[in-house]
């Protein structure tokens, strides 16, 4: 629902609530199996000294996308995914790292000050909890505007190409 949600935000075609959720619960099960699929392979990935693992979750950053705007099958979308983020994979891992470590810094610091174990540390786990599930559309978020700049770099060489096949 996200995803549709953020797309018509930046494309200013608005829709209700329950338009989202249609496409949402339509989708459903083509993005659990493509979300399943990526996920094995990140997680096969990462055994394997880590940095496989966010190699793999870089190069199918975009299939979640190409999946759900442009009615793909899974694994039409995961080899999109794999041709199209092979320019973006720095520009997407510097984003990721800026986002985790906004996201995840104010909660080892307030570790550090309060004892884990009492009360005032529950509350402000469970606060800053609230606001990770929140602020962590900002990574969907800033994928997608890395995916709609790909797609519109990827237009404008496909429209620039000669008609006849010459170069």
């Amino acid at each position: 629902g996200v995803v549709f949600f953020i797309a018509s935000a930046i494309s200013g075609e608005k829709q209700e609530t329950k338009t989202y959720w249609k496409l949402r619960i339509k989708y459903w099960v083509p993005y659990l199996y493509l979300h399943f699929m990526v996920a094995a392979l990140v997680v096969c990935g990462s055994l394997l000294l880590v940095v496989p693992g966010i190699f793999l979750a870089l190069r199918y950053a975009f299939s979640e996308f190409d999946l759900l705007l442009n009615q793909n099958r899974p694994m039409d979308a995961m080899k999109n995914s794999w041709k199209a983020t092979g320019n973006y994979m720095g520009v997407l891992l510097g984003g990721w790292v800026i986002i985790a470590v906004g996201l995840y810094a104010p909660y080892f610091f307030l570790s550090a000050l309060f004892d884990t174990s009492g009360t005032v540390f529950l509350l402000m786990d469970t606060i800053s909890n609230l606001i990770f599930a929140v602020l962590g559309t900002l990574n969907t978020i800033f994928t997608f505007r890395i995916y709609g700049f790909a797609m519109e770099q990827q237009d404008r060489s496909r429209d620039s190409m000669p008609k006849d096949g010459t170069s």
